[in-house]
């Protein structure tokens, strides 16, 4: 059965995507945050964007995103970028890591996962997209260099209490739900923690999944714009360790679930997952400035009672 690892920004021990900002040299401390390219007196960044559809990695360098597509290179300002942060993850020799540890960045047509690799371009160490292998890194005189074998990749670093969004192709049997975030362990029909990820979108948005007769069925979402959105695939189920539900009042801030940031008001709002309690059946959704909102029919929220997915740290 395929199976393929995504991080869409949960910064339990590992990275999350930010939205770029240009870096004064005031700024200059951000190279610490920033996941950055191996060549020491570069400043380029890992980074990626949507394009026709496709979330494609890439890199940062002096302002400017570059983007491979189709065999051409894609030139963004890097304000239409995100770029990854934290400690996480590192480049290293795909055959020297679990593929599981790979770090899906980007998603293609039909939602296939696409990686970042990167390897060295007259002395500089640059970032591409890696799909099907194969290694494709957008220089920066418009031209696309590939590389099949001689690439690195980055992979995550394995630490205590890792989550992750995984891909699983769910009209299929077999999916381990052992691994997978419960909504509730009480729910009578078993649903679990799923996210979705779209162009409208600047974090992964977090749902439900219910699980009938060991088959999945669709996935209900609140998106980041306020529409609802019912979608039977293309959606990423949550998986990990050492995390859990509780009630909003019992969890600090330090040990919560982040999976993001959205924009209020020109502002950054953090944006994480809780659960609703909606007749005796907790469903998911997400924790917005103190408000878990869910979609079951209709738009679903509470500011009191809802519980939030913490790190059982």
């Amino acid at each position: 059965m395929w199976e393929a690892r995504i991080l869409f920004g949960l910064p339990i021990k590992g990275c999350d995507w930010s939205v770029s900002a240009i870096l004064s040299a005031k700024e200059i401390f951000l190279r610490r945050k920033y996941v950055r390219s191996e060549t020491s007196n570069e400043n380029i960044y890992v980074a990626r964007t949507w394009h026709v559809g496709e979330l494609l990695p890439g890199y940062i360098k002096d302002g400017w995103g570059y983007f491979c597509f189709k065999g051409k290179v894609i030139k963004l300002p890097s304000t239409r970028c995100q770029m990854l942060t934290g400690s996480g993850a590192k480049f290293v020799p795909p055959s020297q890591c679990d593929p599981l540890s790979h770090y899906i960045v980007g998603c293609g047509a039909a939602s296939t996962p696409l990686y970042i690799g990167a390897f060295y371009v007259n002395g500089v160490q640059l970032c591409g997209e890696v799909r099907n292998g194969l290694c494709s890194i957008a220089g920066t005189d418009t031209a696309v260099l590939t590389e099949p074998m001689k690439y690195l990749i980055l992979a995550r670093i394995v630490q205590k209490g890792w989550i992750e969004w995984t891909a699983y192709p769910v009209d299929e049997h077999g999916i381990p739900r052992k691994d997978l975030v419960p909504c509730s362990p009480n729910n009578i029909i078993p649903s679990y923690v799923v996210g979705m990820l779209t162009e409208d979108c600047t974090c992964t948005q977090p749902g439900y999944a219910y699980c009938h007769r060991g088959m999945f069925t669709s996935g209900y979402f609140i998106m980041e714009t306020g529409r609802t959105l019912m979608a039977e695939k293309g959606f990423y189920f949550l998986v990990g360790s050492d995390v859990s539900f509780r009630p909003n009042q019992q969890v600090p801030d330090g040990l919560r679930v982040q999976v993001g940031q959205i924009r209020i008001n020109q502002q950054s709002r953090p944006v994480y997952i809780g659960t609703i309690n909606i007749g005796g059946e907790e469903i998911c959704g997400p924790v917005i400035d103190g408000v878990c909102y869910a979609y079951n029919c209709f738009i679903r929220h509470d500011s009191k009672n809802y519980k939030v997915l913490a790190s059982d740290e």
